[in-house]
């Protein structure tokens, strides 16, 4: 959702989508200059692929991070929903310095993960639970109060390692990430706890009932479409604040 959210026109770029489009359905001779722009650099991306050595690493970058010209239905169709409130504006950013945010959330899981590994053995499956449980409803609050703003991070756009203007909010939804690697392990732990024999049988029960990663999307999707990208994380600050309720309340074990 995060990614949606950023690479979605604004409002504003949406507006100027329009405008463009109609600007060159009523212009043919304007509409043909920007297909054979367009098309200069299909072809000179096959020539590319067929013999990188002819092509210097600027003209590479140029052509790879090259956008069409030509407007199509289905993008014109897009920016109009979002220029006429029908659709969500996002916050217009390039999609490869979006993905940069997004496989920064995947890293940082990684080293949540490394962490946990070393140092889980010290504390118990509840505290680590309720912990990661309420530093990720911290970080998304943080996230959803956060005034519009940008600041610069490291990242990759258009083959280049480069600074990138990231908004803060996402920042905090990536830090999530932090606290979500060593979930899965404090749940499972605490929900075959004091089962003894039936250990195994519940373990298996447990993994095959698994479906949150597929219907919680599906829920702040439809959030999103009806009160915006950010409203509909409230979505997953509903289902962490479960989490915490299970590791402190929900999974303690009741004496017969």
């Amino acid at each position: 959702m995060a990614n949606l959210y950023m690479t979605t026109q604004t409002k504003e770029e949406a507006a100027a989508t329009v405008d463009e489009y109609n600007k060159q359905q009523n212009d043919p001779v304007y509409l043909a200059e920007l297909q054979a722009a367009d098309k200069a650099n299909a072809d000179a991306l096959v020539a590319y692929q067929q013999d990188k050595s002819k092509f210097s690493e600027e003209e590479a970058k140029a052509m790879i991070g090259y956008e069409n010209k030509v407007i199509g239905e289905k993008q014109y169709e897009s920016a109009y929903e979002i220029y006429n409130d029908v659709k969500k504006p996002g916050k217009g950013m390039n999609p490869s310095a979006a993905g940069s945010l997004v496989g920064m959330y995947w890293l940082l899981m990684l080293v949540g993960r490394l962490v946990g590994g070393s140092f889980g053995s010290k504390f118990s499956s509840r505290a680590q639970l309720s912990t990661v449980a309420t530093v990720a409803i911290a970080f998304l609050l943080c996230g959803l109060c956060m005034p519009d703003s940008t600041i610069s991070i490291p990242g990759f756009q258009n083959m280049s390692f480069t600074m990138i203007e990231a908004p803060t909010c996402v920042l905090f939804f990536v830090l999530c990430g932090l606290c979500t690697s060593v979930m899965w392990g404090g749940i499972f732990n605490l929900a075959v706890e004091g089962l003894g024999k039936y250990t195994a049988v519940a373990s298996g029960l447990f993994m095959v009932m698994v479906c949150g990663g597929g219907i919680l999307p599906l829920i702040q999707g439809g959030v999103a479409d009806v009160a915006g990208y950010l409203s509909s994380y409230w979505v997953l600050i509903a289902a962490v604040a479960y989490l915490l309720f299970y590791a402190m309340v929900g999974s303690r074990v009741k004496k017969a």
